[in-house]
């Protein structure tokens, strides 16, 4: 059975590395200093171990003593941050994986950078005055997405398509279902013969045996991918693929 993202990194030590990692970065940079008010105590840097280490496959701690996805939304409310700061925020959090001794291969960090960038982009909306957030949500819990250590086991991938730009290949499987999740942008998504518009927190749920594709409208498209069922040890064998499927 393929490890969670947890495990690969080599759990709890790990993430306690990384943590401290970032905010000793974090508290000599000018641009997110003062988000934290200039240094980052003891405290906060274990809640924050307890919510990576969650959602990357750990122990459920957040969830189960600190209050869950509803404090962490509270705690990035009215924060107002900046694009700039998101950037970095993530930049930091990268270099700190190699600070830290995290594992290096490109399936791992692909699934990092991929969570950082959703995670970030989230706390930056949530983050905006007035801005609407969903009330209650479980902890998420993060995948290999579409490259998983001998791509043993289907999951969650992150895609950003740029403005106006068509992706060049359709797609479709026998036996796994797909669910597409528009986290930023617009777009359309063309289901068979069906051409549908996509905003942002749209969800498009696609059955086995749908071709599909997409495209980004003037604002790029975001987009998470999730996959199921496990498809064993071929999962290639599932997929059939067909280069300018959409074209007019």
């Amino acid at each position: 059975m393929t490890k969670t993202l947890y495990e690969w990194a080599g759990e709890g030590e790990a993430f306690e590395r990384l943590i401290d990692a970032f905010y000793d970065r974090v508290e000599a940079d000018q641009l997110l200093s003062p988000l934290f008010g200039g240094s980052v105590g003891e405290e906060h840097r274990d809640h924050v171990v307890a919510w990576w280490s969650e959602v990357f496959g750990g122990p459920a701690r957040y969830t189960e003593e600190l209050g869950g996805y509803e404090r962490m939304v509270a705690k990035h409310r009215g924060l107002g941050i900046t694009s700039e700061q998101r950037f970095r925020f993530a930049s930091l959090m990268s270099l700190a994986a190699d600070d830290a001794g995290l594992p290096d291969d490109p399936e791992f960090r692909s699934a990092l950078v991929a969570y950082l960038e959703w995670g970030t982009r989230l706390a930056l909306h949530n983050s905006e005055p007035g801005a609407e957030v969903a009330p209650h949500a479980p902890v998420p819990r993060w995948g290999w997405g579409e490259a998983p250590p001998q791509l043993e086991q289907s999951g969650l991938s992150y895609q950003r398509i740029p403005p106006d730009y068509r992706f060049p290949y359709g797609h479709t499987h026998k036996e796994q279902e797909e669910v597409f999740v528009v986290v930023g942008g617009n777009g359309r998504m063309k289901l068979d013969g069906e051409i549908v518009a996509v905003e942002k927190w749209d969800v498009v749920r696609v059955p086995p045996g749908t071709w599909r594709g997409y495209e980004a409208g003037p604002q790029g498209l975001e987009i998470l991918v999730f996959g199921a069922p496990n498809l064993g040890g071929n999962p290639r064998e599932d997929v059939e693929g067909q280069r300018d499927w959409w074209a007019d």
